[in-house]
């Protein structure tokens, strides 16, 4: 088991973008507790648990994608975030909660929860993610054509997707953003048009 250490970035204020690394199986408690300049997070599919307070009091923090290995998210693993707009979990299984305060009120009631069109139900009936006010299906890859990876946001980590088919050598056409029927660097550009 891969670990980063409890509150090893806490109160890491100048850190305003990361990458996890992928092999990470979990993120022990406090780990990156008022990094109040961080404004999004993308949690690797190998994380399997997320400790208590891992991303509390992250201030600036807007968009959270939550792994599809996760299983658990310790009390208050995204309390006092006021700005969360957007939760993607790509769990097939909703993560279990050890209380209803891992997020705030705020968050119930402003942040788009998506979740995989598959099992929608179950997270609006599972304990916490029930309280979210807006629970949507992930758009597929057709729905919003430049999501290479198909986690319902068009982002850095789609611009990451179409660089591995391009490395890899892959005939996978999924990153031909803009139609041309290849995979190059063309494509990158379209998903910084969007982003940008």
């Amino acid at each position: 088991m891969v670990t980063l250490g409890a509150g090893a970035f806490s109160g890491c204020s100048g850190l305003t973008s990361l990458e996890i690394p992928k092999y990470l199986t979990e993120i022990k408690e406090n780990t990156f507790t008022g990094c109040s300049s961080l404004t999004s997070v993308e949690i690797p599919d190998a994380v399997v648990s997320i400790g208590a307070g891992a991303f509390a009091d992250c201030k600036k923090l807007e968009r959270v994608t939550i792994g599809k290995s996760v299983v658990s998210i310790g009390d208050w693993g995204f309390a006092n975030i006021d700005v969360l707009t957007t939760v993607t979990c790509l769990a097939m299984t909703p993560p279990v909660t050890e209380t209803d305060w891992c997020f705030d009120d705020v968050c119930f009631n402003n942040a788009t929860l998506f979740v995989p069109a598959e099992v929608l139900d179950d997270y609006r009936n599972a304990p916490t993610w029930e309280r979210f006010v807006n629970i949507q299906p992930i758009s597929s890859p057709i729905d919003v054509p430049c999501d290479v990876n198909g986690d319902g946001e068009v982002n850095i980590a789609d611009i990451n997707s179409v660089i591995n088919i391009i490395l890899g050598g892959s005939a996978d056409l999924s990153g031909d953003v803009n139609g041309d029927g290849e995979v190059n660097i063309a494509d990158i550009n379209a998903i910084i048009t969007i982003i940008l």
